[in-house]
């Protein structure tokens, strides 16, 4: 009965982190899921489970740095997709505030 708990337990973990983690939070961030999942493994593997939760939102800050950053265009490329240059409501009026 243990042994099939653990089994049990490890198939779902192996789900949650390797495979559903990368596909919805990477999709928030706007990470390709390769970078995502590889991250958490490299994450895992230097910080263990917080390297795990870190790991995203530094590569997202990453992935910010090289789309603002000419020469480095396209690692933000390869990281993920190019957000559209479509603003939303808020933005516009937060940017009407200012001026802008």
């Amino acid at each position: 009965m243990a042994v099939e708990v653990l089994i049990v337990y490890s198939i779902v973990q192996f789900t949650q982190s390797y495979l559903i983690q990368p596909l919805v939070v990477g999709r928030q961030v706007n990470l390709n899921p390769v970078f995502s999942i590889g991250g958490i493994v490299v994450g895992d593997l230097i910080w263990g489970i917080p390297g795990m939760i870190l790991i995203i939102p530094l590569l997202g800050i990453a992935k910010i740095v090289c789309d603002h950053i000419e020469p480095l265009k396209p690692f933000g490329f390869l990281m993920g997709e190019i957000k559209s240059k479509r603003s939303n409501k808020l933005t516009t009026k937060v940017k009407g505030w200012w001026g802008k």
